[in-house]
């Protein structure tokens, strides 16, 4: 299993890691296979999208924050309801084939979508400081 950071800088954000999850794959001389991507904690996710057009990000960001807005009077008193719900309608972890042999047409790309709780740092997480890791196993060696 290998893990990697994210470092965000807003609260809504989504960051493409298929680059970093193709390395590993290099790294593990994976020619074809299967890596699950994880995200531990409960202020991230990670999604498959479209990655080709900026305004689909752009899109889903403006969706989230309009179906859970930032401030709502929210019970949770450290003031990241929002991060928490957009997390898990992101969902904790994703499913990436790895082909590095021929061109993978599909235009789905795996991003970290990042709420974070403080907006001037990036950090995440109950005012923590943390930043979101990322857990990627592979299998398929060829």
């Amino acid at each position: 299993m290998e893990r990697f950071s994210i470092r965000t800088h807003k609260r809504c954000e989504f960051i493409p890691i298929e680059d970093r999850i193709q390395e590993l794959a290099a790294q593990a001389g994976m020619q074809s296979g299967v890596a699950q991507v994880f995200v531990p904690h409960t202020t991230a996710g990670v999604t498959i999208n479209e990655n080709a057009d900026p305004d689909v990000v752009a899109d889903m960001e403006q969706a989230l924050d309009r179906v859970v807005p930032w401030k709502n009077n929210y019970a949770h008193a450290e003031g990241n309801t929002a991060a928490h719900v957009k997390a898990s309608l992101m969902g904790s972890s994703a499913t990436v084939f790895i082909n590095r042999a021929g061109s993978n047409s599909a235009r789905g790309k795996p991003c970290i979508s990042a709420n974070s709780t403080d907006r001037a740092s990036g950090r995440f997480g109950c005012g923590s400081g943390r930043t979101p890791h990322s857990y990627s196993t592979t299998d398929g060696r060829g």
